[in-house]
């Protein structure tokens, strides 16, 4: 990413001008991307819940574009977060569900489409139509909470410059998943594009709002004079002042000249 800096010096000759390094405002745009509050914005543009895995002989196998089954879920007891739910298809219809939470052991079987609910969860499970027995039969999914999808992006996440000079900088991320490495980079790529662009929007609403200030004060002070001259005008009984004065300076004069007399 390489950062467009426009030289906006004193645009409307108030104060000084703003004297920010690039080096400071590169590493200032650094850490707001490693930030927890851009990390927030990432989950909520990127499907990151559940992840889905096809269990391997030697390692197991995320799905993130293309899983075998799909998950509508609500939880509702905590400590199914981070948690491992198997999935094991027995054919088009029917999958085996199964998980351990401390001491407890579940399995049961259940029908694709069917509403499986209790006190801890809401699970809707649909079989992808892809799905063939070539994919596997043992899947397993993980709905992760919150903070772990914030400690998963700031692990796996790196911001580093590339040239100070130009100021640009890179954005990579590392995962086993090649698909949701490139989904994350394009989503945070996107993300602060439209992050700078409501920026600098804002501050050309700043702008635009302090110049109607200045309008609205310099036209109240129009009005104060306008009505000072008219209090004035009232008050002397004359509209032409100077007129006034020079036929009381001649007034003066001809009395003046009558007391010399």
């Amino acid at each position: 990413i390489k950062l467009g800096i426009e030289d906006q010096t004193n645009v409307l000759k108030l104060g000084e001008a703003d004297n920010t390094s690039s080096f400071a405002l590169l590493s200032s745009e650094m850490e707001l991307i490693r930030s927890r509050l851009f990390f927030n914005k990432v989950i909520e543009s990127v499907r990151l819940n559940p992840q889905y895995y096809t269990v391997g002989q030697i390692l197991d196998d995320e799905k993130y574009h293309n899983p075998p089954f799909w998950v509508d879920y609500e939880l509702r007891n905590f400590a199914f977060y981070n948690r491992r739910i198997n999935i094991d298809i027995i054919d088009t219809a029917k999958f085996q569900l199964s998980y351990t939470i401390g001491e407890e052991k579940f399995s049961q079987e259940y029908r694709f489409g069917e509403v499986i609910e209790n006190d801890n969860y809401r699970f809707v499970i649909s079989l992808n139509r892809y799905w063939n027995e070539s994919m596997g039969s043992e899947h397993f999914f993980v709905i992760s909470s919150h903070d772990a999808l914030i400690n998963y992006l700031e692990s796996n996440l790196t911001v580093e410059p590339v040239n100070f000079d130009a100021n640009i900088f890179k954005i990579s991320f590392q995962d086993y998943s090649l698909s949701k490495a490139h989904a994350l980079v394009s989503a945070l790529d996107t993300l602060y594009y439209q992050y700078s662009l409501e920026e600098k929007n804002r501050a050309n609403r700043n702008k635009i709002d302090y110049l109607n200030t200045q309008l609205a004060e310099t036209e109240k002070k129009l009005d104060d004079y306008e009505k000072y001259f008219e209090d004035v005008t009232i008050s002397n009984r004359t509209v032409s002042l100077d007129e006034d004065v020079r036929r009381t300076v001649s007034l003066i004069n001809n009395i003046d000249s009558q007391r010399v007399n």
